[in-house]
């Protein structure tokens, strides 16, 4: 089972706080929201969180496939009176193991500074005495 998050976003004048017909949805569906995730396949694991302020909820989900989230996310009507983002989520752990197996990057810090000509960059590069493909294969390692 993969982990997802959900960030919901809306604007002020869709907040259920300021519009009346989004207050109504919201506490209609409120109690509902267990009972929609298990009739799509998601696990609910944290939230909904909301971030009231900020006009964004956060919920953290488990399902088999993102395609579950999608039908979760539209069968609450969450998508109605907010942009949805789903991500796939990883532990730290999982993403320090995977670093292994991820090809080396194009180029280093010292060598993005000094193609900027920046004059920080410069300077990187003539204490480093390296050229920026040399300064970026040991900055890898």
């Amino acid at each position: 089972m993969s982990t997802f998050v959900v960030r919901l976003n809306h604007s002020s004048d869709q907040c259920p706080r300021a519009n009346t017909k989004v207050r109504e949805r919201v506490q209609s569906m409120g109690a509902q929201i267990p009972q929609i995730a298990d009739k799509a396949g998601v696990k609910v694991v944290i939230g909904p969180l909301v971030l009231a302020s900020e006009h964004e909820s956060v919920v953290v989900v488990e399902a088999d496939r993102v395609e579950a989230v999608d039908d979760f996310v539209t069968q609450a009507g969450l998508t109605h009176w907010n942009v949805v983002r789903v991500s796939l989520a990883q532990p730290l752990a999982d993403a320090v193991a995977g670093l292994s197996s991820v090809p080396p990057p194009l180029y280093c810090r010292v060598h993005a500074r000094a193609r900027s000509g920046s004059a920080a960059g410069r300077r990187a590069l003539r204490s480093s005495s390296m050229t920026p493909r040399r300064a970026c294969s040991s900055a890898s390692r």
